[in-house]
């Protein structure tokens, strides 16, 4: 009841604002999508961080030139790599990744993830659409958004895990095996 409580408070005083809100970001995504329709920048926005992988401008592609040779802070802390410097800015985290880690640290990636979702209790279409946002979101260099991916990742898998556990407890009488005649108690 205390939760239902705290809902109905959250949504009276912060609802009419969040529907505002989700209107003006909904008209500006769309007013965006718009602007970039016309010009080549929407679609190299979407296939863009594969066409900076494949192949690589890396110098050393295998393994890379280095971690942290990309990144701002260390940049301007300890100066740019030398390795770094003919490659110019990297839009998206696949073309950084390969560039400092090399194919073998996307690979690593790639396969620890998917062994992290295997043995999930996800279903496949929801393991397909977190693949997709894992490959694409920038989660390695935006630590926050890395940070709140797997906690999402793990809040999503133990719903699933306690509904699977739930569903296990019940038995299911269509599925019950019938007790055979001879093991029966005849009075």
């Amino acid at each position: 009841m205390t939760n239902l409580a705290l809902f109905v408070v959250v949504i009276y005083f912060f609802g009419g604002n969040l529907v505002r809100k989700f209107e003006e970001a909904s008209s500006n995504f769309q007013e965006r999508v718009d602007q970039l329709n016309g010009s080549n920048e929407l679609e190299s926005r979407i296939i863009g961080s594969y066409e900076e992988i494949f192949p690589s401008r890396a110098l050393y592609p295998v393994y890379g030139i280095g971690l942290g040779s990309t990144y701002q802070g260390a940049n301007k802390l300890f100066g740019e790599s030398i390795y770094a410097r003919g490659y110019g800015y990297y839009e998206s985290e696949l073309g950084r990744i390969v560039l400092e880690g090399g194919y073998l640290l996307l690979f690593l990636r790639v396969i620890l993830f998917l062994i992290m979702i295997k043995y999930s209790y996800i279903p496949t279409l929801g393991k397909i659409y977190l693949f997709v946002l894992f490959v694409n979101s920038m989660i390695v260099f935006n630590t926050y958004l890395g940070f709140f991916f797997m906690l999402g990742i793990v809040f999503i898998d133990r719903a699933y895990y306690l509904d699977e556990r739930e569903k296990s407890k019940k038995p299911n009488v269509d599925q019950a095996t019938p007790i055979p005649d001879k093991l029966l108690v005849q009075n």
